[in-house]
């Protein structure tokens, strides 16, 4: 069965986008190097440096299907039908958008425990990739995830939008840390001890 892992990129002071969502900082490892990658979407092009090309095509080649709340859907406007990693994407949302409807790429259910259903149901036996703060916590507290990424950037940002505001089962015990050094960035691998 699929497993489900967050992954966001995350100040130091655990911030994953700063005051009216800007990613500006949290982001800066993804233009950092001479290495493009392309993405599903033109607009979507990484210059990194070699460790983080290493670790993106790895992480991305385990990547079966993307589990992503509303709220990030419609701040993206839905990536324009297809996510930038190219996979299927399952949205919880108590209700298909206007202007949009169920398709291969881009599927809508009611429930968190739905939605995380249909993900792992598509993606067979890869990965699920989750991110935004409510959908991470909704799915933590639910006990629905596996594992979770972080992408530690070198940046304190003060105030913005936290990775992990909303937990009510907590503590919450992980495992020991994956370490990859990256260039601008740390990238941090932890499972949940279930």
């Amino acid at each position: 069965m699929a497993t489900i892992v967050a992954s966001m990129s995350m100040s130091l002071d655990g911030f994953i986008a700063g005051p009216e969502h800007r990613v500006d900082e949290v982001f800066s490892w993804y233009q950092n190097g001479d290495i493009e990658l392309e993405t599903n979407m033109a607009e979507f092009r990484f210059h990194v440096g070699e460790a983080n090309a290493r670790y993106l095509r790895e992480a991305w080649g385990r990547i079966g299907a993307i589990l992503a709340g509303r709220a990030l859907f419609d701040i993206t406007g839905g990536w324009g039908g297809t996510h930038p990693a190219g996979q299927p994407t399952v949205v919880y949302s108590r209700e298909i958008p206007d202007g949009w409807e169920n398709t291969e790429m881009m599927r809508f259910a009611p429930t968190l425990a739905e939605a995380a259903a249909l993900a792992r149901e598509i993606a067979g036996d890869k990965m699920v990739g989750t991110s935004g703060t409510r959908t991470v916590a909704g799915l933590l507290n639910e006990g629905l995830l596996d594992g979770i990424e972080v992408n530690l950037v070198p940046y304190l940002l003060g105030e913005g939008h936290r990775f992990f505001d909303g937990l009510k089962n907590t503590p919450i015990a992980l495992t020991q840390p994956t370490v990859v050094e990256g260039e601008g960035v740390t990238h941090l691998r932890y499972d949940l001890r279930k």
